[in-house]
């Protein structure tokens, strides 16, 4: 099914990942010399989506470079919901939790390991007080 919307076409298709029926949303993307080019706002949500469904390391490691960088998680997280109608923040925060690193792992970029647990868990407490406000 695809809609125009704020002069974006979007499409809305449901497929499998990882298992799971999502229904995922996806703007055209703009085209710059023959590139298709993804919006600013939409690149860290796209890091996200795919952080919860490749499960890589590198994606972790991205989302917290362009927070560094100055992107608000926040904003791409609720972007994130709108392209993936099944990520939420408490389920973000579960998978985040899942994760363990090992002291032999070499973080992809100029992260240490260290770095990189204690932004998972700053993330992980961020998520949870965004999934539970009341708490």
């Amino acid at each position: 099914m695809t809609e125009m919307s704020n002069n974006y076409s979007i499409t809305i298709y449901r497929t499998t990942v990882s298992g799971t029926n999502r229904m995922i949303l996806e703007r055209e993307k703009c085209e710059i010399g023959g590139i298709r080019i993804d919006s600013a706002e939409e690149f860290p949500a796209n890091k996200l989506c795919a952080l919860l469904s490749r499960s890589e390391i590198r994606d972790l490691n991205d989302v917290h470079e362009l927070e560094k960088a100055g992107f608000n998680f926040e904003n791409a997280l609720a972007v994130a919901q709108q392209k993936d109608t099944d990520l939420t923040a408490a389920g973000l925060a579960w998978f985040l939790n899942q994760i363990e690193f090992g002291d032999n792992l070499i973080p992809p970029g100029n992260v240490s390991v260290i770095e990189l647990r204690d932004y998972v868990q700053d993330l992980i407490a961020r998520l949870k007080r965004l999934a539970f406000p009341d708490n």
